[in-house]
């Protein structure tokens, strides 16, 4: 087999599982959930005006460029977007509600020895879960924005 073709297929594989993998670890954009994501607050043909609240681990100006897709997102991408101004932008921390598993139990089933002859002892365990809902505090940014389009 020539190298040079498996050069070139090594190569391909690597690009593809390079561009798989940097595609892969975005997250997708999202309408405000009361924690995360987007929402619209004015919208006229010409200008939206949105706030974008994403996790505090994200740095300033990755959180506007997630504002600017919000906006390209709701100009429907038939219109341009010229300009985004930053009207405000906060950090506050805020107590979210989750759900978390906590193990509260084991059970024994299986059948014992009958006066120590004749019946094996097979005893499953088995642990049961309980789903807890508890506060968290999840520090975020908030950007609020005004999109100008064309």
């Amino acid at each position: 087999m020539d190298k040079s073709i498996t050069m070139k297929t090594r190569t391909y594989f690597l690009v593809v599982m390079l561009a798989v993998f940097v595609v892969g670890c975005q997250s997708p954009l999202r309408k405000y959930d009361g924690v995360l994501g987007y929402k619209v607050v004015s919208n006229t043909k010409a200008k939206i005006s949105i706030f974008y609240t994403d996790e505090d681990r994200r740095s300033w100006s990755n959180v506007e460029k997630r504002a600017m897709l919000a906006c390209k997102h709701e100009f429907k991408n038939n219109s341009s977007v010229v300009s985004m101004t930053v009207l405000k932008q906060e950090q506050f921390i805020q107590q979210v509600e989750m759900a978390i598993k906590i193990p509260a139990s084991e059970s024994s089933m299986g059948a014992g020895t009958a006066n120590g002859k004749g019946m094996l002892n097979a005893v499953t365990t088995l642990p049961s879960n309980n789903n807890q809902m508890v506060m968290r505090p999840l520090k975020l940014k908030r950007l609020v924005v005004e999109c100008n389009g064309q």
